[in-house]
């Protein structure tokens, strides 16, 4: 449903931007001040990968829900009820806080993620799959791009349409099969979505281990230094973002994407081999912004290449089932990060990171259906 002017789109556009950015920044600010509060109560790195588990499930568990109804409901009822839920659970753990006099138990601030991120799990699908029918074709990577930068910058489903879509004869597995036939038609875009859980599955381990590398390894406050590497990513990020639009005329869609994993695979090998002082710590947040540089080369591309290729009755349905797989594949490396955690460093784990994601990279280059999509 494009609009007929540039202004009419724009505006329409930029309201569902301005909003859901207000909405995100004061859920990412809860998500830090909880991660910092947990690294600091629990100085467990296996914590730390259950409480990125938990935020990772409800993406597999949901997201099939919510990608679905986003192609049948309102996206706009949808987005309302997800916010709603969202900001009680947050003014509920904000009066407990208060209190506790800041006692925060480990398992309220688990329960709190679970239920917080199934609301994002709900979000995601919809907003991606609303952009392209508000944003002209030739302005979708631009407009990725910019949603890339909101997210750096805030760095840093409901039962009543459940009935009424059972009422309607909706069948969730029939309609995700749908779903993956569509990718299928599209050849390539299958492995792009296998190369994408598999190197989620291969981050999300550095990942969660990022206040423990500033902590642990580098020595550093986590009152202090580690806000400052969050901040030097999402600096990275909201430039890169906002410079997606001039990477328009490439001849391949996931060029970008390619020099992305690159730059962030090379980011986490040289973190796990930086020296655990000072100095180290000065030249880790250097390579964390240009990690931040890496993200969006790679999560715009792919968002614009679904919003291109797949027809938008059916893009829902789509970026569903491709969240659903990096939802499987977070937690399974995260899973496998608390068993190797009691056995290898951080720095260890940032090192085999880096080094498995380059190696994907390598095989990907040489996959004929990847670079002919």
């Amino acid at each position: 449903m494009h609009k007929n002017t540039y202004y009419s789109w724009v505006n329409n556009f930029y309201r569902l931007f301005i909003g859901q950015g207000l909405a995100t920044i004061i859920s990412e600010t809860v998500n830090y001040s909880l991660l910092f509060y947990l690294t600091s109560i629990s100085k467990s790195a296996t914590i730390l990968s259950i409480s990125e588990i938990i935020s990772l499930l409800p993406i597999a568990l949901f997201a099939p829900f919510a990608g679905v109804m986003a192609d049948r409901v309102s996206k706009k009822k949808i987005l309302i009820f997800s916010d709603t839920i969202s900001l009680i659970v947050t003014l509920l753990l904000f009066l407990q806080a208060i209190n506790s006099h800041n006692n925060l138990t480990i398992d309220l601030i688990l329960i709190s993620n679970l239920l917080r991120s199934t609301t994002i799990s709900i979000q995601n699908p919809t907003i991606q799959s609303a952009v392209p029918e508000l944003v002209p074709d030739d302005k979708l990577l631009k407009i990725n791009g910019q949603y890339s930068s909101l997210q750096a910058l805030n760095q840093f489903f409901p039962p009543n349409e459940v009935n009424n879509a059972n009422q309607r004869g909706f069948h969730l597995l029939f309609e995700l099969k749908h779903g993956l036939r569509s990718i299928i038609q599209v050849t390539g875009l299958n492995r792009v979505i296998i190369y994408k859980a598999f190197s989620v599955a291969i981050i999300m381990p550095s990942t969660a281990l990022y206040p423990f590398m500033t902590s642990e390894h580098f020595h550093g406050s986590l009152k202090f230094d580690a806000p400052l590497v969050e901040v030097s990513i999402a600096l990275g990020m909201a430039l890169s973002g906002l410079c997606m639009g001039n990477l328009n005329n490439l001849s391949h869609r996931l060029t970008p994407a390619g020099i992305g994993v690159l730059g962030i695979g090379l980011s986490l090998f040289i973190s796990g081999i930086l020296p655990g002082n000072r100095y180290g710590f000065i030249i880790f947040i250097i390579i964390n912004f240009i990690a931040g540089l890496c993200i969006p080369l790679i999560d715009a591309p792919i968002q614009t290449l679904f919003q291109e290729k797949i027809e938008h009755k059916n893009l829902g349905k789509v970026i569903s089932f491709y969240l659903m797989m990096i939802g499987l594949t977070g937690p399974a490396g995260l899973s496998l990060s608390s068993v190797i955690s009691k056995f290898m460093s951080t720095a260890e784990i940032f090192i085999g990171s880096g080094i498995l994601l380059i190696l994907m990279l390598l095989v990907a280059l040489f996959d004929r259906k990847l670079r002919s999509i």
